[in-house]
C-alpha cells in the first residue's frame, strides 16, 4: 500500500511539474525590459566569473606542475587560487539567483494555487534580500573595512582587496533578490494579459 501511494504521489508530482512548466513555456512570447536587463546583467557577471575561474585554473595548474617538475614550488599559487575562487563565487552567486541554481524544495508548492506560490516566492525573496542587506550593512562593511591594514602571507597584498569580495557578493545578492521580486510582479502583469 505504501509503495502504491509513493508511486501515485510521484506521478501526480511529475504531472503537476510538467503542467506548470508547459504553462510557463506557452506564456512567454517575448522578454520584458526587466528580463532583458537581468539577462544582460547575468551575461556580464558570468563573464567576470569565468575570467576568475580561468585565473583559478591557471594558478592551480602552475602549482601542480611546479610541485611535480620543479624542485621548489612558488608559495603564491595557493593563495592566489583561493582569491580567484572567492571572487568567482562573489560574481557567480548573483547569476545563480536568477537561474534558480540554489537549493530549493518545491515538492509541496506544486500543489498550491498560483497565487499562493507567488506570495511564497515574494516572501522568500524579501527574506533573502533582508538577510543579504543585513549582512552587508552590519557585518561585511564593518569587517571588510576594518581589515584594510592587514597583508596576505605569501603575496603581501593588502587584504582590503580580498575582503572587498564580500561587499561585492552581498551587494550583488541584494540587487538580484530585488530584481527577482520585481520580476514576480512583472510576470503577474503578463499573466493578466494572457
Amino acid at each position: 500500500m505504501g509503495e502504491n501511494l509513493n508511486t501515485e504521489l510521484e506521478k501526480n508530482y511529475e504531472e503537476k511539474v510538467e503542467e506548470l512548466s508547459g504553462e510557463e513555456a506557452g506564456k512567454t512570447p517575448g522578454k520584458s525590459g526587466l528580463e532583458r536587463f537581468i539577462a544582460t546583467k547575468n551575461a556580464l557577471m558570468s563573464t567576470i566569473a569565468v575570467v576568475f575561474l580561468a585565473g583559478f585554473i591557471v594558478s592551480v595548474m602552475i602549482q601542480v606542475t611546479s610541485r611535480t617538475f620543479l624542485p621548489k614550488s612558488p608559495a603564491w599559487t595557493e593563495e592566489i587560487a583561493r582569491y580567484f575562487f572567492i571572487y568567482m563565487v562573489a560574481f557567480g552567486a548573483s547569476v545563480a539567483v536568477h537561474t534558480k541554481e540554489f537549493v530549493g524544495v518545491d515538492m509541496l508548492t506544486v500543489y498550491f494555487p498560483k497565487i499562493v506560490n507567488k506570495i511564497l516566492e515574494v516572501l522568500i525573496y524579501v527574506g533573502l534580500f533582508a538577510l543579504s542587506a543585513y549582512l552587508l550593512k552590519n557585518s561585511v562593511l564593518k569587517f571588510a573595512l576594518i581589515k584594510y591594514r592587514m597583508v596576505s602571507t605569501a603575496m603581501q597584498i593588502n587584504m582590503k582587496y580580498v575582503y572587498f569580495s564580500m561587499i561585492i557578493l552581498f551587494t550583488l545578492l541584494a540587487i538580484s533578490y530585488l530584481l527577482e521580486i520585481a520580476l514576480v510582479f512583472v510576470r503577474k502583469e503578463e499573466d493578466k494579459k494572457w
